[in-house]
C-alpha cells in the first residue's frame, strides 16, 4: 500500500514524547490511578496521625484538628499526583538516555508489524497484536496486546496525504486482525 519510502520516517524524538507514551500507556492500565489513590490516602492518614498526636484537647477536636489537614492533604496529592509523577517520569527517562535532547528515531510501517527504532534497539509491535486506533490533536495512537501504545507524532509527518497514508495502512491492519 503505497510507496515504500513513505512507510518509514526518519526523525528526532523528543523527551516529552517518551513521557507522553510512557503516561499513556501507565493510563491505560490503571496504575497512575491506582498509584493516585493510594499515595493520596497515606497522606492523609499520616496528616490525621500527626495532627492528632500534637493536638491537645478532648478527643473530638484532635479528631476535627486531624480532619482540618487530612482532607485538604488527600485533595491535594490527589490532584497533583498526575502531574508529580510525570515530572519524576522525565527525569527517570532523562537518566535512562543520558540525555534530555531529541533522540534520531524511526518508525516504520511494514505488512507484520510497526517497527520503532531508538539508540540503536528496534521495537516490533505486530498487527495481530493491535487493538485499535486512536487520533488525537498531537498523535496518532495505537494500543496493542497486553499493554503497548505506540503514539506517532503527527508533527512527524510531512504533511496530510503522508498522515493520511500511515492512518488508512494502520487502519487496514487492524481490519483484518
Amino acid at each position: 500500500m503505497g510507496n515504500r519510502n513513505n512507510m518509514k520516517i526518519e526523525y528526532s524524538a523528543t523527551i516529552n514524547e517518551a513521557v507522553d507514551c510512557q503516561m499513556q500507556l501507565l493510563q491505560s492500565t490503571s496504575v497512575i490511578n491506582k498509584g493516585r489513590v493510594k499515595s493520596s490516602i497515606w497522606i492523609a492518614t499520616i496528616a490525621f496521625v500527626f495532627m492528632f498526636a500534637i493536638t491537645e484537647g478532648v478527643t473530638g477536636e484532635r479528631i476535627f484538628f486531624g480532619l482540618v489537614v487530612a482532607i485538604p492533604g488527600f485533595i491535594a496529592n490527589f490532584l497533583g499526583y498526575k502531574k508529580q509523577f510525570k515530572k519524576n517520569l522525565k527525569k527517570i527517562l532523562i537518566e535512562e538516555l543520558g540525555t534530555a535532547k531529541p533522540l534520531p528515531s524511526v518508525y516504520e510501517l511494514t505488512d507484520d508489524f510497526l517497527s520503532f527504532k531508538k539508540l540503536g534497539s528496534q521495537l516490533n509491535l505486530y498487527w495481530e497484536w493491535a487493538k485499535s486506533v486512536n487520533v488525537t490533536n498531537q498523535y496518532i495512537q495505537i494500543y496493542f496486546e497486553p499493554n503497548s501504545i505506540a503514539l506517532l507524532p503527527l508533527r512527524i509527518f510531512e504533511n496530510d496525504n503522508q498522515k493520511e497514508l500511515w492512518l488508512n495502512f494502520i487502519e487496514h491492519k487492524l481490519n483484518k486482525i
